[in-house]
């Protein structure tokens, strides 16, 4: 049976041109959907739909202010539903600064399209068309990046919400250059260009007319092989390194064998700290010995592995820790509690001899940390490994989001990162958080070791790349060769 199209669209065209407009609006959100479902090459694409609605119906403000609000929502909800795991608060908060981010960017892009789409028709006026039409394409890409910068700079705390470049992974000596932040631009620009190209390549399509819509892009032949080779250049920029790890070398480096486990604790805070002595103790001790065995010269424990101030209140602990080590001659790193007057997350550093060589109080919290305060500087400690004195950055819990701590790390000589997470009350977002310690890693041009309770817990090179990963919700170890 053999079917008409021409006739399909000739019944459509009594329709309402208006439909036309909710079903962009419908299938506009399901490349986020797909997105944080695990697709994270959809990124490339996720926002070209947003981007045409914005474009074409640059003249409708109203009806595009009530899309973004819309737009808004279904990314709090597909991105970011698991922190209702953590608060209700948590989860409105971040809705609220998804939503106001999207409404505003349309507004301000609404406003400053219209004028250039006005001024690109006005040539008594003097204007370069091709000047007008660069404006247009990288206005979106200017706008996004404007408001991340007023986000961070006002300590908003949710500029990590827009960094989709996150999605991109290996990206080594980019991330270095660019950063996560200059890689979500331009994953942002690309969507951009092929929103704009998919308007102009329409224009002459007949169903511009079946839809009862106006044609409104017509680029210059010259400026449109301009928007392709652009988008084919960001492309290949953002993925080469993986072709250029391939000639990478690690001549001049020290090697090491890094450790770390997953105890895969998945009960309350409460529990756990009932249950330290006879549950949790012995079971980091079991699996720091397998990675000992398997050459480990550090074992990094996650964040509140032993949830206690060991230094001050149950020295008891601590004394069985340092025990181990020197028992075993291994560095450990363990994330631990301090509460000597207000409670805060911390890691505390035993040397391979049993001693403490310090521990680094979390300081940077989200808008999710609202019982923890921070502490206030940024300190390295040195451990034996490898026949030298390696300097190690630490990173705790949320600080991962955001690149301030690993950057101060960086230039205050670090060598070696340490990450230590408990995200087992957002069991949805663990991969989603397991890839900012992957940009940490390549920005710092560092090895990171990433230890949590429930996972994700990985191993990461400094350009970026998984060496190892312990499937989450499992109990394990896990023991690569880093160089640093």
């Amino acid at each position: 049976m053999k079917i008409d199209v021409g006739k399909l669209f000739e019944r459509l065209k009594v329709l309402d041109p208006e439909w036309f407009f909710y079903v962009l609006t419908v299938f506009s959100v399901l490349p986020i959907y797909l997105l944080f479902m695990g697709f994270n090459s959809i990124v490339w694409v996720a926002f070209v739909l947003y981007f045409i609605i914005l474009m074409y119906y640059h003249n409708y403000l109203r009806k595009c202010f009530k899309y973004s609000l819309l737009y808004g929502l279904f990314i709090s909800w597909f991105g970011f539903q698991w922190a209702l795991g953590h608060k209700m608060s948590t989860f409105l908060i971040i809705c609220a600064v998804i939503i106001s981010f999207f409404l505003i960017l349309t507004t301000v892009f609404n406003l400053i399209f219209r004028l250039l789409f006005y001024l690109r028709g006005l040539k008594k006026l003097g204007f370069k068309k091709y000047v007008l039409e660069f404006l247009m394409v990288v206005l979106i890409p200017s706008i996004w990046f404007v408001l991340v910068r007023f986000i961070a700079w006002k300590n908003i705390d949710g500029d990590f919400l827009f960094k989709y470049g996150l999605f991109v992974n290996n990206t080594g000596w980019v991330s270095q250059i660019f950063g996560l932040e200059g890689i979500s631009i331009l994953v942002i620009l690309f969507g951009s260009l092929l929103a704009l190209h998919l308007l102009n390549s329409v224009y002459h399509k007949k169903y511009f007319e079946w839809f009862g819509l106006k044609k409104m892009f017509k680029l210059s032949k010259h400026f449109n092989k301009i928007v392709l080779v652009t988008m084919v250049l960001i492309f290949i920029l953002v993925n080469s390194n993986s072709v250029v790890q391939l000639f990478d070398n690690h001549e001049g480096k020290t090697e090491i064998k890094v450790g770390l486990i997953q105890p895969n604790f998945n009960q309350s805070f409460s529990w756990r700290k009932g249950h330290t002595e006879s549950e949790l103790l012995p079971k980091n001790f079991e699996l720091t010995k397998k990675a000992v065995k398997d050459g480990a010269q550090i074992v990094v424990w996650p964040e509140s592995s032993v949830p206690f101030d060991i230094l001050n209140h149950r020295k008891d602990f601590l004394k069985k820790i340092r025990y181990f080590a020197k028992e075993n001659s291994i560095n450990l790193a363990i994330g631990s509690m301090t509460d000597v007057e207000e409670t805060s997350h911390t890691i505390v550093y035993v040397n391979s001899e049993g001693e403490v060589v310090g521990n680094y109080v979390s300081s940077w919290l989200s808008f999710f940390s609202t019982k923890i305060v921070p502490g206030h500087k940024i300190e390295l400690f040195n451990l034996e490994m490898g026949g030298k004195n390696v300097s190690v950055g630490s990173i705790l819990c949320y600080e991962e989001f955001y690149n301030k701590i690993s950057s101060q790390m960086r230039s205050s000589g670090a060598e070696l990162l340490v990450v230590t997470s408990n995200n087992q009350h957002v069991p949805k977002g663990l991969d989603l958080a397991g890839f900012f310690s992957v940009h940490r890693a390549a920005e710092t041009n560092l090895p990171l070791i990433r230890s949590t309770n429930t996972g994700v817990s990985q191993i990461i090179s400094s350009k970026g790349k998984v060496l190892g990963q312990l499937p989450q919700n499992n109990e394990g170890y896990l023991v690569r060769k880093v160089w640093i």
